[in-house]
């Protein structure tokens, strides 16, 4: 009786010690890496609201948000991504009447790598969901943003619907 309980301490010894022996084994070895790896440096400081990313003809990426400044101050924004990186953020418009919607958020859109147009969303007086849809186009000459233009003709303080820029 007593044989068999060595015995079997024995094997259970051994059990343990191939165990552990595999298990360090194991560790040893290097694990599979990926095939691929993205690090990407967002230009984005935190406290943004509402990105939006748009994808041009030429493959450039558009990445647009709205950046606090103060209390009652946005800033639409954006920064574009080719390359392997992203360019320094460029100011598209600031003011305190950005309407602001989880829905229908502020864009910027290029065409041929280059920035075309922007679009965002402005509080009008007549209620709390009443905005205006303005775009803005960019002055390839100058380099800077034109004065807006409201898109409807309407001059209702009303919801003018989810505003999307394609092209």
């Amino acid at each position: 009786m007593k044989s068999k309980l060595i015995d079997f301490l024995m094997v259970k010894k051994a059990v343990l010690i191939l165990f552990v022996f595999n298990f360090m084994v194991a560790c040893e070895q290097d694990l599979q890496q990926p095939l691929f790896q993205y690090v990407l440096d967002n230009p984005v400081a935190s406290g943004t609201r509402y990105p939006n990313l748009y994808k041009d003809n030429t493959g450039v990426l558009y990445m647009s948000w709205l950046s606090p400044i103060e209390e009652d101050i946005m800033a639409l924004e954006y920064s574009t991504y080719s390359e392997g990186r992203w360019t320094a953020p460029e100011t598209v418009h600031i003011d305190t009447d950005f309407f602001e919607n989880w829905a229908d958020f502020p864009s910027v859109v290029g065409y041929d790598g280059v920035e075309l147009a922007a679009h965002r969303l402005k509080k009008i007086e007549g209620g709390p969901y009443a905005y205006n849809v303005l775009v803005s186009f960019y002055n390839q000459q100058t380099g800077r943003w034109n004065e807006p233009i409201t898109v409807h003709q309407d001059d209702t303080a009303t919801e003018h619907g989810l505003s999307l820029i394609h092209i």
